[in-house]
């Protein structure tokens, strides 16, 4: 299987978390949320603190 990226766009009540949980059990791949931030943080090496605050910023 060829990797691939799905990002779904997030915003209060728009059920983001639930329709990415779903398609990742319909597709059979891993939805990460927010996990992926950790794994970065990790590789990288950055302050996970850093890739946090970004996040909830953006």
């Amino acid at each position: 299987m060829d990797n691939f990226v799905i990002t779904i766009a997030r915003g209060f009540g728009s059920g983001e978390k639930q329709i990415g949980l779903a398609l990742s059990k319909q597709l059979g791949i891993p939805c990460y949320e927010n996990q992926i931030l950790s794994m970065a943080s990790n590789y990288s090496g950055i302050n996970k603190d850093l890739f946090f605050f970004r996040w909830t910023k953006s």
